[in-house]
């Protein structure tokens, strides 16, 4: 699907239908990730520290949506930067980042967000029954 219908799509469908969609292409991007992982070196390849950094972006934004007067101390057109607990590459990374913004952008806010790690994600889905004959018409 091109961007052009995807995002006509999404002018369309509520915040969650758009997480899910957000969250499948994390997983996605995370497998590729995983398989160009550059451990060895100690540091995160620029594909890690994105992925990593979207995630915890993503369940960001879901908590102000839960905590409204949260996102309201937020400071206007702010750059966002996680320092994660459980993740000290990630805060390497995003420490070099945020100096390379002092440096080179014009002087915006920098909210730094500390975080633990994440709860395992949970579905959504409530009893879910698998047709047996919609399987077998499948599998003729």
């Amino acid at each position: 699907m091109d961007d052009a219908k995807l995002e006509k799509q999404l002018d369309t469908i509520d915040f969650n239908k758009a997480m899910t969609y957000a969250d499948h292409d994390l997983k996605t991007q995370w497998r590729k990730t995983k398989r160009g992982s550059s451990k060895s070196s100690g540091q995160l390849s620029e594909n890690e520290v994105m992925t990593r950094n979207l995630e915890l972006a993503m369940e960001f934004s879901r908590y102000l949506l839960e905590h409204p007067a949260s996102a309201e101390r937020m400071p206007a057109n702010a750059q966002i930067f996680f320092m994660p607990d459980d993740d000290l590459a990630l805060c390497e990374a995003n420490r070099r980042l945020i100096e390379m913004e002092k440096r080179h952008r014009q002087p915006a806010p920098i909210v730094v967000v500390r975080c633990g790690k994440l709860a395992p994600a949970k579905s959504r889905m409530i009893r879910p029954r698998v047709d047996r004959r919609f399987v077998e018409w499948m599998n003729c």
